[in-house]
């Protein structure tokens, strides 16, 4: 099916999920899982005096143009948490005898992951999908941002719906179906 295939996790079952899937669609056998998880930025409350602060410190002295804004002591713990999760997720799946490599990115999440894709040559990247409580219905604002930086196919593995129940049985104890068809 495809060589590479990025999986984005993000630790809940629901992104795990499209692990199973691709080893599922592949008959077993998938190329190399590329297990990415994405460190979004710490939103901190900045007060609007040290804003100033900084702002003017960079008109003095412009940071180099190679810089990287440094990463916070909250920002590398999250990064080191993944870094533990996604490897946990790799070793099970090479010891199921699959090829699994992991990455983990800071930043915004459809952008790094579809940058991740173009920079090992994926051919399709995987996601779970469901909706927050609360959200309108649809993709989840992760997958959407996703489906919005994505060069290549996206693939959204949402959760298996729950059975409904069956129409014709509208009382307990009754066998669905009409009584008159059924065989005695």
């Amino acid at each position: 099916m495809f060589e590479r295939v990025v999986v984005a996790l993000d630790g809940s079952e629901r992104a795990e999920r499209a692990i199973e899937w691709v080893v599922r669609s592949a008959g077993g056998a998938p190329g190399t899982l590329l297990l990415a998880r994405v460190v979004e930025p710490a939103r901190q409350p900045r007060n609007p005096v040290q804003l100033v602060k900084e702002r003017l410190a960079r008109l003095v002295q412009p940071p180099a143009p190679t810089a990287h804004k440094p990463v916070g002591m909250e920002d590398a713990e999250t990064m080191a948490e993944a870094q533990r999760y996604l490897d946990r997720q790799a070793l099970a799946l090479r010891l199921r005898g699959l090829r699994a490599e992991t990455f983990v990115r800071w930043g915004q999440p459809g952008a790094q992951l579809a940058r991740l894709a173009e920079d090992e040559g994926a051919g399709l990247i995987a996601c779970g999908a469901d909706q927050a409580e609360g959200e309108r219905p649809g993709y989840g604002a992760g997958a959407a941002s996703i489906l919005r930086a994505a060069t290549v196919p996206v693939l959204l593995v949402r959760p298996p719906r729950p059975r409904r129940p069956d129409p014709a049985a509208r009382f307990g104890g009754e066998a669905p179906g009409n009584p008159r068809l059924r065989r005695r």
